[in-house]
């Protein structure tokens, strides 16, 4: 059970990561330079962070 929460958690965490992403330089891009859509682009990058981390723990978890 463990296993497959790792596993979706690494997949959600990733497809949010690059939204988050993509929506704050499209931002960027079609308004102005601001403070909120850099914080938008780090917390994406953030997001994708956490996706590495729990799909490291899925690769490590042992098969029960």
């Amino acid at each position: 059970m463990g296993k497959a929460i790792y596993f979706i958690n690494a997949i959600a965490g990733l497809i949010a990561g690059i939204i988050i992403v993509i929506v704050g330089i499209l931002s960027i891009i079609t308004k102005e330079f601001s403070i909120n859509s850099v914080s938008w682009i780090i917390i994406g990058i953030l997001s994708i962070l956490f996706a590495i981390y729990e799909w490291k723990k899925y690769r490590s978890a042992k098969k029960k």
